[in-house]
Order: structure tokens, then C-alpha cells, then sequence
């Protein structure tokens, strides 16, 4: 058993996502410091790994759908960076509705994305949700 698994079923998950947030809060008060010059990179690195030892125990309990979405957010990144043409790839296709590219829309309530589509232009498909209601399950 690899030690994410075995600090799971030691702690437990509730206990392991707590760690987590905290781990993530430490990280961003790092990056604070580091963007004030208060911390060096070398803090935030120590920060970072503490991070991923935690996403590396979540990923024994999610799955291999934090693969999937990694690839699917990617592929978005390369498409708006114009390193891919938009809908190349056939594994960007099989993850994008059908019909015209749209704005994605915010979840932020009093935030309505505009910025987003100022940026982009709506050149953009909007990538299905984890929440979606028509979302496959695989």
C-alpha cells in the first residue's frame, strides 16, 4: 500500500481534507509573502510539495477522473494559448457539447463572467462540469 492510501485509511478522509485545505491555505499566505518579498520561492516550494502530498492522497479516493479533467483543462489551456486549433484533438471533441462555442458561465453569484468573455471573445466552447446535469457517467 502506497503511504497515500495508508494516511487515508489511518486519518481519514474528513481528517485528510481538512489537512488539505489547510496545506492549500498555507500555500497561498506563502505566495502572498513571496509576491510582497517577505518569502522565496524556496518557501512557496516547500508549500507546493506539501500540497501535492495531499492532492496525491484525494486522487486514492477520487480516481481517475482527476486525470480526465486534467487533460480536459489542458487541452482548454492549449486552445487558448493557440498552441492547438480549437476542436483538433479527437479526445478535446469527445468531451465538448454539441453546437456553437458559448460563454462559460460564472458561478460566482454578483459575478457574471464578462471579463472572461472580454479576454476570449466567446471564441471559446464552454468544457462540461463535473455538476452538469446531463453529464455521462463513466
Amino acid at each position: 500500500m502506497n503511504p497515500a492510501t495508508h494516511a487515508i485509511k489511518a486519518f481519514g478522509l474528513e481528517s485528510q481534507l481538512h489537512q488539505t485545505q489547510e496545506e492549500c491555505a498555507e500555500l497561498i499566505a506563502s505566495i502572498s509573502h513571496s509576491i510582497r518579498g517577505r518569502q522565496s520561492f524556496r518557501a512557496i516550494a516547500e508549500e507546493v510539495a506539501d500540497v501535492e502530498i495531499m492532492l496525491e492522497q484525494l486522487r486514492t479516493v477520487i480516481g481517475p477522473d482527476v486525470d480526465r479533467w486534467k487533460r480536459i483543462k489542458l487541452d482548454r489551456l492549449a486552445v487558448r494559448l493557440g498552441i492547438t486549433p480549437p476542436l483538433a484533438p479527437a479526445h478535446i471533441a469527445l468531451h465538448l457539447p454539441m453546437g456553437l462555442p458559448g460563454p462559460r458561465p460564472s458561478n460566482h453569484p454578483g459575478r457574471s463572467g464578462r471579463s472572461d468573455r472580454r479576454r476570449h471573445g466567446n471564441r471559446l466552447p464552454r468544457l462540461p462540469s463535473p455538476h452538469d446535469p446531463g453529464r455521462e457517467v463513466e
